[in-house]
């Protein structure tokens, strides 16, 4: 169960205005609470961010602080705002009341797309006024938020001069499939966002256009996209025009009659333009797309020319922070992961190899749709939803839409995403799936519901949103945090209810295995290919230490570097996640208490790691 996930919002959103992940570690906390003097400079080069980002060490926090520094509640209003209304769509799915919120909104169109023009001016403002104020005076949520935002400024710093590498054609960062699903899942919660959309539909074809220009500006500077990207975009496009109905015309129909703000005779008005913009506008660009990107096929001869050492050496490194959420050494993260990796495998074989565990997997296995109850997608949400108090604190009652996603136009690498509801109607909260990706195993499927939904992203989002937190969390997102959260949620869901009632817990680890082994697996592939820059010998040898097929490494090789980095916020998260979660039962034995120890984790959100440390460390303290 992968790719496209909630954030989902935030990584789609961020597609369309060069997206710039996110991600942390944890070292000694410093002793000195004071921040450093504002003196960071607009002509800083990235490189310095990136060591500040390696560098940064959280500062202690005084939970005793209640009262807020109203000076600093407003400047985080106005961090809020700025990111907010610097893109229509993000603030479109971010809030459904902008008016109520005291938000301006802004250009009703697709985001702006610049090649190698890093504009830094107004993020290095935004940090020294951050680091201008006295730590000291924040009440203890504040504290989190400081450092919260301080290590989000360096991530973007850091990822500054490197927006030249973002390939807007590729398995898992393809613009045409972004922008079918930002309009497909568009919700029309008034006849404002119908005309909005109106607008927006007309805007397509001027940002496909962007584009390629964009594309063509790289392939000047020799950056080109390996054959597995362009043949994602061909496929897609291609699955798009062959299409017996194209979903912008479907998807806008079935929501546009669904409505009571717009007259029966508007409504035909609106699908009638609606489908002469998609006819006439969008369907011939794509063509266009679709005869240019079959000219980038078999210009990169070899996939490690794109590989991300390759193109630059300090980029490589960022990217596993950013993905990660933490800010640990590579050669540690490598470590890290490779333990949970051995741990897992090491259950696997030795339950595999205990034949009573064996024969009683076989005949589970041979049962499990009978053991799932249900195969509808509502119904395991809602058993979901109403299980997992065995793990997690209750959400309560919570709404929700799940439905198939469009088979034509959703990215090859999807399975499933998550919209993450806006902050003023946490009821509106989006799931699909993808049903050319969802598997036929029951279990398969009950893992991509509990990773979308329950405990997974869904509940994770509106569990942190309904705890009051300042709305600027909202523009901010760590990505390793919350994939390693819901692939964490997805094997927690094994033990909830009856699925797997009366069973050696030897059966937990052989499923576990089967169901998520491929994340750690990756995210050490990844870092091997991108980082390490391993040749075939060298690869070959690690797949064969990590009881694979040694063969297997071209096609390795043709995967991870058409998407580096994307198995490794769901791999490098999990492993973080899995090492704190131990850590903390290492260290309160019997006193540990699963229920307790997530709601610390959730009730802060998602943030760095370093920072997900501290709050470990508070629930032990306050818990020995």
């Amino acid at each position: 169960n992968l790719m496209i996930r909630d954030y989902m919002k935030k990584l789609l959103l961020a597609l369309l205005v060069l997206f710039m992940l996110v991600g942390c570690t944890g070292k000694n906390v410093d002793p000195d609470p004071k921040p450093e003097p504002p003196t960071v400079k607009p002509d800083t080069e990235a490189s310095e961010y990136l060591t500040k980002l390696k560098n940064f060490t959280p500062r202690p926090k005084d939970k005793s602080k209640t009262e807020d520094n109203p000076e600093f509640n407003t400047f985080l209003d106005q961090v809020f705002k700025d990111i907010i209304e610097e893109n229509y769509l993000y603030m479109h799915h971010s809030v459904v009341d902008y008016k109520a919120m005291g938000l301006t909104k802004p250009e009703v169109k697709f985001g702006d797309i610049k090649y190698n023009e890093p504009d830094t001016e107004d993020t290095v403002k935004q940090l020294n006024d951050l680091l201008a104020f006295d730590y000291n005076t924040l009440s203890y949520n504040q504290q989190y938020d400081y450092d919260l935002l301080e290590y989000s400024l360096y991530e973007t710093l850091a990822n500054s001069d490197y927006e030249k590498y973002t390939f807007l054609y590729g398995s898992n960062t393809d613009s045409i499939s972004s922008i079918f699903t930002n309009l497909n899942d568009f919700v029309f919660n008034s006849r404002e966002d119908v005309e909005d959309y109106n607008t927006l539909v007309k805007d397509v074809k001027r940002y496909i256009e962007s584009i390629k220009a964009f594309t063509e500006a790289q392939i000047k500077d020799g950056i080109h996209m390996s054959d597995a990207s362009a043949q994602n975009t061909i496929d897609l496009i291609d699955r798009i025009l062959s299409s017996n109905e194209n979903s912008l015309i479907t998807s806008y129909n079935d929501r546009i009659d669904q409505v009571d703000f717009v007259s029966a005779e508007e409504k035909e008005t609106f699908k009638k333009e609606n489908a002469d913009v998609v006819n006439n506008e969008i369907v011939p660009v794509l063509e266009d797309t679709l005869e240019f990107v079959k000219a980038q096929v078999g210009i990169v001869k070899d996939d490690r020319e794109v590989a991300l050492y390759n193109l630059d050496r300090n980029y490589a490194e960022l990217t596993y922070l950013l993905n990660g959420s933490y800010n640990l050494p590579i050669d540690d993260i490598f470590n890290q992961t490779l333990d949970v990796y051995e741990e897992l495998i090491n259950n696997y074989i030795a339950a595999y190899n205990n034949e009573n565990v064996a024969k009683q997997f076989a005949d589970i296995e041979s049962h499990y749709a009978d053991i799932m109850h249900s195969s509808d997608a509502r119904e395991i949400l809602d058993y979901l939803s109403k299980k997992l108090i065995t793990y997690y604190p209750d959400l309560g009652e919570v709404d929700y839409d799940v439905a198939n996603a469009d088979a034509s136009s959703t990215s090859s690498s999807t399975v499933a995403y998550y919209w993450s509801s806006p902050l003023d109607k946490l009821d509106q909260n989006i799931i699909r799936i993808n049903p050319n990706n969802i598997g036929t195993d029951p279990i398969d499927t009950f893992a991509t519901l509990a990773h979308e939904g329950f405990p997974g992203h869904l509940y994770d989002h509106v569990y942190f949103y309904r705890t009051k937190p300042h709305n600027f969390r909202n523009t901010q997102g760590f990505i390793g945090y919350t994939e390693g959260h819901a692939v964490r949620a997805q094997v927690d869901a094994l033990h909830f209810g009856d699925i797997l009632n009366d069973v050696d817990d030897q059966i937990y680890d052989i499923i576990t295995f089967k169901n998520m082994n491929y994340f750690p697996v990756y995210s050490l592939l990844d870092m091997a290919i991108n980082y390490y820059a391993y040749d075939d010998e060298q690869l070959a040898e690690l797949l064969s230490d990590l009881g694979l097929n040694p063969a297997a490494a071209s096609g390795v090789v043709e995967l991870l570097t058409d998407m580096p980095g994307v198995y490794c916020s769901y791999g490098l998260g999990y492993t973080y996640h899995t090492k704190l979660r131990e850590y903390a039962q290492e260290q309160l034995k019997d006193k540990f208490d699963i229920v307790k120890y997530n709601e610390a984790v959730v009730s802060h959100g998602d943030m760095p790691f370093c920072l997900v440390k501290q709050v470990v460390d508070e629930y032990i303290a306050e818990n020995k």
